[in-house]
């Protein structure tokens, strides 16, 4: 009701899937999915602490998530792909430190915001980065990449049992900082690439 009408751009079926050819597309793609997994092993298990302590901690990581989304917002504007490598590099070691925060709770309280924070300011770059690498023929491009945020919850979740079955459930921090590492890894590989580039919009499209 709010938002303005503006009229779609005509693009054909052809269109929408010709971004899938381009490489840096397909990173993206597995950063989100491999981001998103790490997070997911952790607050989809995050039966460690206390039953009673469960729902204030998920408050707290939603609280942490609206702040992580506002100022990534900002920063995204300046260099998406380093909010994307910091956020992924916080999210592994927030990640690393969940089992050994169970015991005590005012540091879990920290560590659970920081992760929502880490965790919700992933989102705006890695859209912001596919919008541009697809420009109008946008449309699938972003389907693709929301689905690879849910393939990615998917990911945790299943290996997170699987490790819950072997070991405890309070090792699935140290998995999900696994699964953030891997994001990290392909995002880092943009390093060197980001400084041969001298275009004003490199920022934009180095990943």
């Amino acid at each position: 009701m709010v938002v303005p009408r503006r009229p779609a751009p005509e693009t054909t079926p052809a269109d929408e899937i010709r971004v899938f050819r381009e490489p840096r597309f397909r990173r993206v793609i597995a950063v989100t999915a491999l981001g998103s997994s790490g997070f997911s092993v952790v607050f989809g298990y995050i039966e460690p602490f206390p039953t009673a302590a469960i729902a204030g901690l998920l408050v707290v990581l939603g609280l942490g998530g609206l702040l992580g989304n506002l100022l990534a917002g900002r920063a995204t504007d300046r260099g998406p792909a380093r909010v994307i490598r910091v956020s992924y590099a916080a999210g592994t070691v927030l990640s690393a430190l969940m089992p050994f925060v169970t015991a005590w709770r005012p540091a879990a309280v920290v560590v659970v915001f920081a992760l929502g924070v880490a965790m919700a300011a992933v989102i705006p770059p890695l859209q912001g980065m596919i919008l541009n690498l697809a420009g109008k023929q946008s449309t699938m491009a972003v389907t693709v990449n929301v689905a690879a945020f849910l393939v990615g919850h998917a990911i945790g979740a299943s290996f997170g049992g699987l490790l819950i079955e072997l070991t405890s459930v309070r090792w699935t921090g140290g998995l999900g900082a696994v699964f953030c590492a891997a994001g990290l890894g392909p995002a880092l590989a943009t390093v060197a690439r980001r400084r041969v580039q001298s275009a004003p919009e490199a920022a934009l499209t180095t990943m």
